[in-house]
């Protein structure tokens, strides 16, 4: 019985992992953004998350397609993924140009599977 728990408790780790996060905030209190003295217009936060079993084969990630979505068996987890997720954020909220952009790749292996985190954040101008 306890292994049965156990086998549970690890599959709906597994389950509730794969996501992508999409945020952002419009609150500059009229700052300018760098050298350029460029206003800006959002600063825009991507995060896709994703499980792998043994590694590389993806069982769960988050999804190309937008904010809280989830995709089955796709290699998601991509900086390609996130840059374009946050520049279509940036344009949503209004800017034409993008400065200051970050990503970060982060991956924690098991003995059987391994999560990988991969974000981008840039600041929107316009």
């Amino acid at each position: 019985m306890k292994k049965v728990t156990y086998l549970l408790a690890v599959f709906a780790l597994v389950i509730l992992t794969g996501c992508t996060t999409v945020l952002s905030t419009t609150n500059f209190k009229t700052m300018t953004v760098g050298e350029s003295r460029k206003e800006p217009v959002a600063h825009v936060h991507v995060r896709i998350t994703g499980v792998y079993l043994f590694g590389f084969i993806p069982l769960l990630c988050g999804s190309r397609a937008g904010d809280g979505k989830t995709s089955f068996f796709q290699d998601n987890c991509t900086v390609e993924n996130v840059v374009n997720l946050a520049c279509k954020e940036a344009r949503g909220e209004g800017g034409n140009n993008i400065l200051n952009l970050v990503t970060d790749y982060t991956e924690i292996n098991f003995i059987l599977w391994s999560n990988r985190y991969i974000s981008a954040s840039a600041t929107a101008i316009k």
